[in-house]
């Protein structure tokens, strides 16, 4: 099965060249490159939230919308995002903190912390010490 994105204007062609023109799905396959099991899925979602060519042949945008998808729930809510990026950004101790030791004390994966982290487009750098420099050279 392959797995390809089909732009919205290649699906109402090919329902159209089918409920209009009269083409076989066929035939609408080969002009829009829109698959025929595809096409006769597409008619039926159509039909189902209201598509009926007879009475109103207008198309419309919802049907040709596609189905919101389920996934994996996210394990970090926003507001737990939110308020390690504020910790991160205010305070200098947090900011030292290893990613299993923000792991800890948040209660959520390393990898998580890491992936919010990257998102953020923050990046664990540890301060540099330089011992020995004066003030002076500081300054410069």
């Amino acid at each position: 099965m392959v797995n390809r994105h089909i732009e919205t204007a290649a699906k109402v062609q090919a329902v159209c060249l089918v409920e209009f023109a009269g083409k076989s799905q066929r035939e609408a396959e080969k002009m829009t490159g829109v698959s025929a099991r595809t096409i006769a899925r597409l008619q039926v979602k159509a039909r189902q939230l209201g598509f009926d060519p007879v009475d109103d042949p207008a198309f419309r945008g919802v049907y040709f919308q596609q189905d919101a998808r389920s996934g994996r729930p996210p394990t970090c809510d926003a507001e737990t995002s939110q308020a390690i990026v504020q910790d991160l950004q205010n305070g200098k101790e947090d900011r030292e903190q290893s990613l299993d030791a923000l792991a800890a004390t948040w209660k959520i994966s390393r990898s998580v912390i890491a992936r919010l982290l990257k998102k953020e487009g923050l990046h664990k750098v540890k301060p540099s010490m330089k011992p020995g420099l004066t003030e002076g050279m500081k300054q410069t």
